[in-house]
């Protein structure tokens, strides 16, 4: 119930494009899953690497809020269903979608054009 609270709250949040908020939120229901799956080690280990990845980054492509959203849901859905293994092959497309994002995300300028290698600055 609460990972499902928080989802409807990110939603809203998508709507009202609160970036900062939204921001806090998917930390939240990320967190929470982890906790759930009682792994504390690597719960840690996915806390550390969190802090050092540039979130605000990701929230500013295009779409990809929405994009991920969809991909909680998913999520949600294994979860209620207590199919662990389905929940854990969603969480792994909802990296991978970021991760694909991000990179297609770096690899335009901010005209759309692929950024060309010009060498040393």
């Amino acid at each position: 119930d609460h990972i499902k609270s928080l989802q409807a709250v990110i939603e809203t949040l998508i709507v009202e494009d609160n970036l900062l908020e939204l921001r806090k939120l998917n930390y939240d229901l990320h967190m929470t899953i982890y906790d759930a799956a009682h792994m504390p080690e690597l719960h840690r280990m996915i806390r550390v690497l969190w802090t050092r990845f540039p979130w605000d980054t990701m929230h500013v492509i295009p779409g990809l809020a929405t994009t991920s959203s969809n991909d909680h849901a998913r999520i949600i859905k294994s979860i209620e269903a207590c199919n662990a293994i389905q929940a854990g092959k969603e969480m792994h497309v909802h990296v991978e979608n970021g991760a694909m994002a991000l990179m297609k995300f770096l690899e335009k300028d901010f005209d759309g054009r692929m950024l060309e290698d010009d060498g040393p600055n």
